[in-house]
């Protein structure tokens, strides 16, 4: 089970990112990012690792990059945004960064991020990292699925279109099905019940998380 979604300096990055947000105070989610998943599989068909790359919105970007003091240097923007990825990745670990792996109802157990990105697209903070798997899945064997998010859904995390989930070309015969959230109305109505200083608990943003199916070799 994943632990508490927001870590302390992410949580109050959340909260200070609020008073830039041009959007109601009074829901969930408070910060949105568009993710980009490139599944890396083996010419065997085992799946080995997720590279991700999370692209937040500009209100959260503009918190997270602030602009330098006055008397100080100022640090280039891409090298303020690989310490900010480096931050928010080494806090998520103990969230298992906000990945779920499944195969047959089973969690599939991950190590830790690697090979962590930051960089400024169009002045959205962009981070990236590598999450391998503590084993390589055989994606013939069965229907491996994964979601990314922030189990407290104060972030709603969503892939842009298909097309952010890239297959390598070694992974030929492979396959992916993405499935929309799809929240019971309750549910929909407590998320916007919910203030910037309240809790969903750690279950609400599973509601809301978009599922990717992959196989290799058959329709997943």
């Amino acid at each position: 089970m994943m632990r508490r979604a927001a870590s302390r300096w992410l949580a109050a990055a959340l909260a200070l990112a609020l008073g830039l947000a041009m959007r109601p105070a009074a829901a969930h989610p408070h910060a949105y990012a568009d993710i980009e998943v490139e599944l890396v599989v083996s010419a065997e068909g085992r799946l080995e690792a997720l590279r991700q790359t999370w692209v937040f919105d500009d209100a959260f970007s503009a918190f997270t990059i602030p602009r330098p003091r006055r008397g100080r240097p100022a640090s280039g923007p891409d090298a303020a945004a690989l310490d900010a990825a480096r931050r928010m990745v080494g806090d998520l670990h103990a969230h298992g960064y906000f990945t779920l792996l499944q195969r047959e109802g089973r969690r599939l157990a991950t190590g830790k991020a690697r090979d962590v990105r930051g960089e400024l697209r169009e002045g959205r903070l962009a981070i990236g990292f590598l999450l391998p798997l503590a084993e390589p899945a055989d994606l013939r064997a069965a229907v491996l699925s994964y979601a990314v998010f922030d189990p407290s859904y104060y972030i709603e995390m969503l892939h842009r279109d298909e097309a952010a989930i890239v297959l390598p070309a070694a992974a030929a015969g492979c396959a992916t099905r993405l499935v929309p959230p799809a929240p019971e109305p309750e549910q929909v109505a407590r998320a916007a019940a919910l203030g910037p200083g309240q809790s969903g608990g750690d279950s609400m943003g599973e509601a809301f998380a978009e599922r990717v199916f992959v196989r290799c070799g058959a329709p997943p």
